[in-house]
């Protein structure tokens, strides 16, 4: 069921799933995507967790306002956010820019069990800084390109299947739709400033809770070795490589996913 809850003079839309006596899970989008994005994940999850996933400022549902966009803020929300619903010890799980945005939610507030990284740097890849030099439309239409590529290669993987479960679900039901995925430009502007200067690296060693990071080997938003100086710096952390996926590995691998992040969160 989804409802509004305000924060910060801002209205979040959020949506809630499973057993609300179970151990709590919450879901943080990327830059320019919605709670939507996780839909894969979140029936599988809410069967052993009480799963909330939250259109953040400037996104989805969610008030749009023209400040307030840095992921400091941001990380604000989520603290308000979690004390106006009394949910002490999440567990995190955040794609890219949502991962980002819990890093620096743990390392203020350290109100976490354990976070899932899902193509989140610590910093601003050299990559995304070509990028972004380029202009803010060409990286929509970069990210927009691998999130597509992402939802088609699961298509064809689902289709291909002979299950009989799978024969029972339409394309119309797995399709992601492109056009839930809208922002305002001046919330792509104002994430994207504050983007540049994010910068956690010399505190990774300071995490002392358990770190999952997924990462796509063919990402070619954020290199991997990124995600292996995370992985060396971060005293309890594991990292799953996914040899054949981008920067939307839980698109392109749901059911692999979901089971290593079950696994990771069961342990």
């Amino acid at each position: 069921m989804g409802q509004f809850i305000k924060i910060n003079n801002v209205k979040l839309y959020y949506e809630e799933y499973g057993n609300p006596n179970n151990e709590t899970i919450i879901m943080l989008h990327g830059w320019n995507e919605n709670r939507n994005i996780f839909k894969y994940q979140i029936e599988e999850f809410s069967k052993y967790y009480r799963v909330i996933t939250i259109d953040m400022r400037g996104h989805g549902k969610s008030s749009k306002p023209r400040t307030g966009y840095s992921y400091t803020f941001m990380a604000k929300d989520l603290y308000h956010f979690l004390k106006k619903l009394e949910i002490n010890n999440p567990i995190i799980i955040g794609h890219s820019m949502g991962g980002q945005i819990a890093l620096k939610y743990y390392l203020r507030f350290d109100n976490c069990k354990k976070l899932v990284l899902i193509s989140s740097p610590s910093t601003m890849p050299i990559q995304l800084f070509g990028a972004i030099k380029l202009g803010q439309e060409y990286l929509t239409k970069k990210l927009r390109a691998g999130l597509r590529y992402a939802s088609e290669t699961f298509l064809k993987n689902f289709l291909s299947s002979q299950g009989t479960d799978n024969q029972q679900i339409s394309q119309k039901d797995i399709k992601l739709d492109f056009k839930d995925f809208q922002v305002p430009l001046y919330v792509t502007i104002g994430i994207t400033f504050n983007a540049l200067s994010f910068n956690v690296q010399e505190k990774l060693d300071q995490i002392k809770i358990p770190v999952l990071i997924l990462a796509g080997v063919k990402d070619d938003l954020i290199p991997i070795s990124e995600f292996e100086f995370m992985a060396e710096k971060i005293p309890n952390c594991k990292l799953i490589k996914f040899p054949d996926c981008g920067h939307f590995s839980f698109i392109e691998k749901p059911a692999k996913t979901n089971q290593i992040i079950l696994d990771f969160l069961k342990n």
